[in-house]
């Protein structure tokens, strides 16, 4: 659970990543990934927390979104490490 801004998720050895927050605004739930074990290592991140919080994944850094992914309840991002960057595969609003 995201309790605290600027949290930095340890997503080593991570395929599944189910988040959840306890802030209904994304801007005081940012948060960071590590950077991925090896070159293909790919990431599906599902939110689930409830209906009225959210968070935020920027597109800078190490993340080479499509935008900044501002997830609410169920919603998924996929992403793949190349050895540099995550990059988006894809992303579903749910």
């Amino acid at each position: 659970m995201l309790i605290a801004d600027d949290t930095n998720v340890n997503v080593a050895g991570i395929t599944y990543l189910a988040l959840s927050s306890d802030n209904t605004t994304a801007a005081n739930r940012d948060f960071t990934l590590t950077p991925g074990d090896v070159l293909g290592h790919e990431l599906t991140i599902v939110f689930q927390s409830g209906a009225s919080t959210t968070a935020r994944l920027s597109a800078a850094g190490i993340n080479k979104l499509s935008a900044a992914w501002t997830p609410q309840q169920y919603d998924t991002l996929r992403l793949m490490w190349d050895g540099t960057y995550w990059v988006e595969l894809s992303r579903a609003d749910n």
